[in-house]
């Protein structure tokens, strides 16, 4: 469960051809589905297999979170047809409850090569009501982000593996000062700028990796902080993973939350 969103289509590319994001849990431990009840799997089916997509958040009742790069590309027709649809209730993604997508709303400005406005909402038809599905908190316009969080995915726990875990991970991140991570990444090779609605973090040998897009990050157990985006290696301190900051996305977040009456929980404080 390595570090940022590196891998959105894990293709098998050799990590000397892994050029921009990539995101999944490296030195993770294993994670409680009774006690994270909001972790959640986003699938997609082809030729009668499942694939794992990306990680995602349960935030109300038919309705979960996740970042618009890691569903950018998924076809109309597959939706349609069925073949998208959320894995929850279990650390297993394999195992999970099947809830098949109705529809994705991407933030209108998204930005598929600066990754900034990296937030989606994906909509489900059957309810989120297994005994271990509970929509988590989201942190408002107003929340001051703490110095550590919890990340969690079923990305592969190597650069060079491209296993993804069977079982869901967490691990404990440090959230890094963003004028330090303008810094960092403006002397990369990446030429990816880290906006304000942005927010990084590291923790040495360890963090999100391939396939951890997508995936929430959160403090106080249960308080949404940010969504695994983007980043440049996996679990490395010298490179940060890249979050999309939930709190500088209040705007989005309650057009939505309005326009379809869903109830989303917020909080500005602990």
């Amino acid at each position: 469960m390595l570090s940022v969103q590196y891998f959105i289509t894990f293709t098998l590319l050799l990590p000397s051809q892994i050029v921009g994001k990539q995101p999944y849990i490296i030195n993770g431990t294993l994670a409680s589905i009774k006690s994270n009840k909001f972790v959640c799997a986003i699938v997609i089916k082809d030729h009668n297999k499942e694939y794992f997509k990306a990680g995602a958040a349960i935030v109300g009742l038919y309705w979960t979170i996740t970042a618009a790069s890691v569903v950018d590309i998924v076809p109309e027709s597959q939706i349609n047809v069925g073949n998208l649809y959320i894995r929850s209730n279990s650390e297993r993604w394999k195992k999970g409850r099947k809830h098949v997508a109705d529809k994705i709303y991407k933030h209108p400005k998204y930005n598929p090569i600066t990754y900034d406005n990296d937030i989606a909402f994906v909509k489900v038809k059957t309810p989120f009501n297994g005994p271990y599905e509970k929509p988590v908190k989201l942190a408002g316009s107003r929340y001051k982000e703490e110095i550590h969080a919890y990340m969690f995915g079923w990305g592969t726990d190597s650069f060079y593996d491209s296993t993804l875990m069977e079982m869901l991970q967490q691990t404990v991140i440090v959230i890094v000062n963003n004028t330090v991570c303008k810094r960092t990444f403006n002397k990369s090779v990446l030429g990816k700028g880290v906006t304000n609605g942005m927010l990084c973090s590291v923790n040495e040998q360890t963090g999100d990796c391939f396939g951890d897009g997508g995936g929430p990050v959160v403090q106080h157990h249960d308080i949404l902080i940010g969504i695994i985006s983007w980043g440049r290696t996996c679990g490395q301190s010298d490179y940060p993973s890249v979050l999309t900051r939930i709190s500088k996305q209040a705007s989005f977040i309650e057009s939505i939350d309005i326009k379809f009456r869903i109830g989303f929980i917020y909080k500005n404080f602990p």
